[in-house]
């Protein structure tokens, strides 16, 4: 078992990652997947909040993993490659299904959007693909520790 300051700057190294992961990707990411170059800024506005607040709640939900993770696994030996790992799978995982669902929801909206418009993905109305793509990702997680203890 890794001591405990072992555990706090890994964990502290996972929560800046996945900050600047969230905070450095959202608007960049739409930017190329809308190919609308308003989503970019270079002034504070409220688009830079967003991705400020977006940053924020990627390192806290990959802190949430972390922690469910480690209580999950109390009771077993684990590594931390392992949880490294895993983590990285939930996150790859989250970002290809809400990919994946914000497409099939711009490809469903396609016959009402006039042509040279482009749609904001971080509109309300994809908050559903948020959620689904989250609760997905983590209850198949769980499955699989599930089926991996039987």
């Amino acid at each position: 078992m890794l001591r405990k300051t072992a555990w706090v700057v890994a964990a502290a190294l996972l929560l800046a990652g996945l900050f600047s992961f969230g905070y450095l990707t959202y608007y960049p990411f739409l930017h190329f997947f809308w190919g609308h170059a308003g989503l970019v800024t270079t002034s504070v506005s409220a688009a830079m909040l967003a991705t400020l607040i977006n940053g924020l709640l990627f390192a806290f939900s990959g802190l949430l993993i972390l922690v469910l993770m480690l209580r999950q696994n109390a009771r077993q030996r684990f590594s931390a490659q392992g949880i490294v790992v895993r983590s990285l799978g939930i996150a790859l995982g989250n970002v290809a299904l809400f990919s994946l669902f914000v497409a099939g929801h711009k490809f469903l909206l396609a016959p009402q959007i006039p042509p040279g418009v482009s749609v904001n993905v971080a509109h309300d109305y994809f908050h559903p693909e948020r959620v689904l793509s989250t609760v997905i990702v983590l209850a198949f997680s769980a499955w699989r520790q599930k089926a991996r203890l039987a």
